[in-house]
């Protein structure tokens, strides 16, 4: 929860996008993949997914690419703020 105000106030503060920020926290090397997804809103095939192009493609027009509305929350690794990266197990 604290990370979704975090990201609000950046976005805000910033007059940024949630594409323009996702890109721009890819292109500084975060790696981030859904690890939770709300079958009401989302279709489970989601789940595990690295979100960069393919997932952004063809999440469908009404889900908020950053999850926003509780459609998906993410796990992030590596991250170039931690010293080393998690292991992330896609199962």
């Amino acid at each position: 929860m604290a990370v979704f105000f975090w990201w609000q106030k950046i976005c805000t503060f910033r007059k940024v996008s949630n594409l323009a920020l996702v890109n721009e926290m890819i292109a500084a090397g975060w790696v981030a993949h859904p690890s939770c997804i709300d079958p009401g809103k989302l279709d489970r095939s989601f789940a595990g997914r690295h979100l960069a192009s393919a997932f952004r493609q063809d999440l469908p027009s009404e889900i908020v690419l950053c999850g926003e509305n509780g459609e998906f929350h993410t796990v992030v690794s590596p991250d170039p703020m931690y010293r080393n990266p998690i292991e992330v197990l896609v199962a």
